[in-house]
């Protein structure tokens, strides 16, 4: 009897210790599915994955199914202005140029095109960006606006069946923004990662997500882009450097998740000391659960005339623990004629890069996981 009563508090006393061992040094937010937790954990040495790029689509500027338009200006050309990826692996790219959106399958062959509607006076033309979003059933969402002596004077957002079937059309600024005069340029769709589209109002950080399109039903989630199980996340944006992307639990609970740098894994270490980290976005979350965000850096070097700009990014794949689990370096060099850059990652954890050059036309990549 004495020696079961000891066995009981012995087993007692180890899963208290346990317990308090799990629960000093950090404090973490807890839902069915996901711990996050704002401690940061940073190995340097830890094996990190490795991406390698594959050139999924090589386009020419042009008219025909598989080309791009582009327009031409004195500081900056228009091209491809947003890309999305279905469960298939199909990838879809607004064309706004030539008013379309064209469809290529994962291996990038040219499946088909959607032309979208949009009536114009003579006066009036389309705004240059239209932004895409593509949802669990192959709808087709896009957003665009009609600018007339430089102002926007409608907004429209519009849903496609994967036919091209226009389904509806709204009046964003009188439909979808109700008391709310918000300018296509300071909106941008968001897809969850179980295929619902909503919308993310970026100026006044607030996020709607569209429960009906077709009764124009939305609910206010709050500040923040949506991730798995509720979870929110808050770019940073700023003119001092701060590594870190705000965390909005399901209750509404802030902390602050820092993104660092993994010193091995940035080439140009040195260079970098000249860099200013100026924004922190979030670019998505996949279904296993890891977060996706992009680092944007920048510098100026004096030339012999003016400023030279540069700029870096890069993407950090990571768990909600603040774990590093891969980084990826992408620098675009606007001196060369790099005009248009655009990267996503889908939820399977590929990410996508779009690259336009005036000279050459579109490139797009696919950064898989180098699987060994």
């Amino acid at each position: 009897m004495k020696k079961a009563i000891v066995v009981i508090l012995m087993l007692g006393l180890i899963i208290t210790l346990i317990g308090n061992s799990v629960g000093m040094g950090q404090k973490t937010l807890r839902t069915p599915q996901t711990n996050v937790s704002t401690t940061t954990i940073v190995d340097t040495e830890q094996e990190l994955e490795e991406y390698v790029p594959k050139i999924i689509i090589e386009a020419k500027w042009g008219t025909k199914p598989g080309e791009f338009g582009i327009l031409k200006y004195k500081y900056r050309s228009v091209g491809p202005s947003a890309i999305a990826i279905n469960e298939e692996g199909d990838i879809f790219v607004a064309d706004p140029v030539n008013y379309r959106i064209q469809v290529f399958n994962r291996n990038g062959e040219f499946k088909k095109e959607i032309k979208l509607i949009i009536n114009l006076l003579e006066e009036e033309k389309p705004n240059t960006r239209i932004d895409l979003a593509v949802d669990k059933k192959n709808n087709v969402f896009c957003e665009w606006g009609i600018i007339k002596n430089g102002c926007f004077i409608e907004d429209r957002i519009q849903k496609y069946s994967f036919d091209g079937k226009l389904l509806k059309e709204w009046d964003a600024q009188r439909e979808i923004y109700p008391k709310r005069k918000i300018p296509l340029s300071e909106s941008v769709f968001k897809v969850t990662p179980w295929g619902e589209v909503y919308l993310l109002g970026i100026y006044n950080e607030k996020t709607y997500r569209i429960i009906s399109f077709e009764d124009c039903n939305i609910v206010n989630w709050g500040e923040g882009s949506v991730g798995l199980d509720g979870y929110r996340f808050k770019d940073f944006v700023g003119d001092m450097p701060k590594d870190t992307l705000t965390v909005i639990d399901k209750q509404g609970n802030k902390k602050e998740l820092s993104i660092p740098l993994i010193d091995k894994f940035v080439r140009k270490k040195e260079e970098y000391k000249k860099y200013t980290l100026w924004e922190i976005k979030y670019l998505n979350m996949d279904r296993a659960g890891y977060l996706y965000t992009i680092s944007n850096y920048s510098t100026y070097t004096l030339g012999k005339i003016t400023k030279i700009y540069k700029e870096t990014k890069i993407v950090t794949k990571s768990t909600l623990a603040g774990k590093v689990i891969s980084q990826i370096e992408f620098s675009p060099d606007y001196l060369e004629g790099l005009d248009i850059f655009i990267i996503i990652v889908d939820f399977k954890g590929n990410i996508y890069e779009i690259k336009c050059r005036k000279e050459s036309g579109v490139k797009i990549i696919r950064w898989e996981i180098n699987k060994k």
